[in-house]
């Protein structure tokens, strides 16, 4: 039996300084972002200010400025209308009588959208002889079913959800059935092994199966499989086709090997050859599994707006493109004027000014206030500091990727974080935080930083390189223009890379075609 006790031992290690941690997590962070980064820390630190970018501003501070210019003695405005209520809901001043009118509010600086406000502010104003008569509920009722008859984007988790949710199912098998659902793509299939399934939600695979074939059974048919076969296999059950071919695509459908046949686009003759079958009815059967939906998912709204704050502008300067920062999404830092007015005045104070008591006190306080001064200036220096790597880098990407602002996507070459790391003299870990969601703009539109890093493809001849995002442009636009009646096999974009002078193996052309969402030759054939 192995002895228990205490050693003592003696190792190095890296650590990182907290105000290190604090650059490091700056560097990181998107515009948006360091904005809540910044607030946290001015919560702890009242010699922080923190406020909105310069891009922004207040709807209050402008209503407030039209009230102050739009007051007039007695609390009246010079528009007639009743000051707006106050927090509790109390208006003061003498509401004008209806029909009454005074001065038309300013042109300038949107006061006349305040006038409007201004008008809503009084809950009678709607329903008064001069705004909207009176109160009537057949119209309030055709606009509330207006308003809810807007339809809304419904997920395709959503969608499935809401057909569990009428299911008379125990609190553990929810759980399971939910954790199926949460796993299904936005393409509709089940990527994740359903033992990774049941092991998370400590299931048995049998009851993970069997939840597996009641959210299979759900709206859109197809929803839940694991592969394309039974994708399909499921939309036939759902809906068998009735057609001459039908029993026959549901042989093609029945294993993996006889799919192979339709997956590898064989021709009709060896699929009649192998089924004992007419041509006729193996095309037919073919056609069949055609019209089924191979990403049953993808009609549900799957997309979700991605709201990004440009901090790089890119632009033609004396024949050089030349990065910008854009600072108008970020926010404006600064120390506090009046406790560093008031650490100013304590260090300016005399130490032997007042009681004893009164002197412990002060000093106290400025040590506390020196404390809070170091850390201030830590954070303006770091939010400085990313500021100036993030240029650094961004410009040294627009000095690799002079094409791409020339001409374009297929322009882009080659490049690794490992280059840029070199070029700038930073670190190549340092590189990668500092592109993590930062995105930049130029005459090509927007593109994220990241974007730019992509993996080299060789050419045909093997002397040089081009980028990935080279070969799926090409692969985009090689779809585009093909015959819709003869559409190009993967096999054969490969062929027409190779004419461009790119070596790309089918397999790669199929992975790239997939990443930009273009469907097989058989799916995308014209009938």
């Amino acid at each position: 039996m192995p002895e228990l006790g205490l050693q003592q031992r003696l190792s190095q290690r890296m650590a990182l300084a907290p105000h290190m941690r604090q650059a490091l997590s700056f560097l990181q962070a998107p515009a948006m972002e360091l904005g809540q980064l910044l607030r946290r820390e001015s919560e702890q630190n009242p010699l922080l200010d923190v406020l909105p970018p310069a891009s922004v501003s207040s709807l209050d501070a402008a209503r407030a400025a039209w009230d102050r210019e739009n007051a007039a003695p007695g609390g009246a405005r010079s528009d007639g209308l009743p000051p707006p209520p106050s927090r509790d809901g109390a208006v003061s001043g003498a509401s004008p009588s209806a029909g009454e009118s005074g001065d038309a509010p300013p042109e300038d600086g949107g006061a006349a959208d305040f006038a409007v406000l201004g008008r809503l502010d009084d809950p009678d104003y709607l329903y008064s002889a001069g705004g909207n008569n009176e109160y009537d509920s057949d119209a309030e009722e055709k606009r509330r079913f207006f308003l809810d008859s807007i339809p809304a984007g419904e997920s395709l988790q959503q969608h499935l959800a809401t057909q569990l949710d009428g299911c008379a199912l125990s609190d553990s098998d929810r759980g399971l059935a939910e954790e199926i659902v949460g796993s299904i793509d936005e393409e509709g299939y089940l990527r994740t092994p359903l033992a990774d399934i049941a092991q998370a939600r400590l299931a048995s695979l049998d009851d993970a199966s069997r939840l597996l074939r009641l959210v299979q059974s759900f709206d859109p048919a197809g929803v839940g499989a694991r592969n394309l076969r039974e994708c399909l296999l499921l939309q036939f059950r759902a809906d068998p086709p009735r057609r001459p071919g039908a029993a026959t695509a549901l042989r093609l459908l029945s294993s993996d090997s006889a799919f192979a046949l339709v997956a590898a686009g064989r021709r009709a003759e060896r699929i009649a050859e192998k089924f004992g079958v007419t041509r006729e009815v193996a095309e037919d059967a073919v056609a069949a599994l055609a019209a089924f939906d191979p990403r049953p998912g993808l009609r549900f709204e799957s997309e979700r707006t991605v709201y990004v704050d440009v901090e790089i502008e890119v632009r033609r300067i004396g024949g050089r493109w030349t990065a910008f920062l854009d600072e108008s999404g970020m926010p404006r830092v600064s120390l506090s004027p009046e406790w560093t007015r008031r650490r100013d005045e304590l260090r300016a104070a005399s130490g032997k000014d007042g009681s004893s008591a009164a002197r412990a006190s002060r000093a106290e306080e400025k040590r506390w206030l020196d404390e809070k001064y170091r850390a201030a200036e830590l954070v303006l220096q770091g939010v400085a500091q990313r500021q100036a790597t993030l240029l650094s880098v961004a410009q040294a990407i627009v000095d690799a990727q002079t094409g791409y602002f020339e001409k374009g996507k297929s322009a882009l070459r080659p490049m690794t974080m490992a280059e840029i790391a070199e070029k700038t003299g930073i670190g190549e870990s340092t590189v990668s935080r500092t592109v993590a969601g930062k995105w930049m703009r130029s005459p090509q539109g927007l593109a994220s930083l990241r974007s730019f890093f992509t993996n080299a493809v060789k050419t045909a001849d093997g002397a040089g390189a081009a980028s990935s995002e080279t070969v799926r442009e090409h692969i985009r636009r090689l779809v585009a223009a093909e015959d819709p009646e003869n559409p190009l096999s993967d096999q054969a974009l490969a062929g027409a890379l190779k004419d461009l002078g790119f070596s790309v193996a089918r397999r790669t052309v199929a992975k790239y075609r997939e990443a930009l969402r273009i469907p097989v030759a058989a799916d995308r054939r014209s009938r």
